[in-house]
């Protein structure tokens, strides 16, 4: 997945909604690096194992 600059995406924590902008917004907004925030899109980061209180990056379409 190409995480661009214009990207919409949304951050959740297991079931919780926590951010929605785009890699760079959710990632000031959050304290850390831009990188650290797309991480949690990346598969390998998901292969690491499922859990309630993992962070999961999630890329918003929209439709049209």
């Amino acid at each position: 997945m190409r995480l661009t600059e214009a990207a919409q995406f949304a951050l959740y924590k297991g079931d919780e909604l926590l951010d929605i902008g785009t890699v760079r917004e959710i990632a000031e907004r959050r304290g850390v690096k831009p990188a650290t925030i797309s991480y949690y899109a990346r598969p390998a980061y998901q292969r690491k194992g499922s859990g309630g209180n993992r962070l999961l990056l999630v890329r918003i379409y929209e439709d049209g």
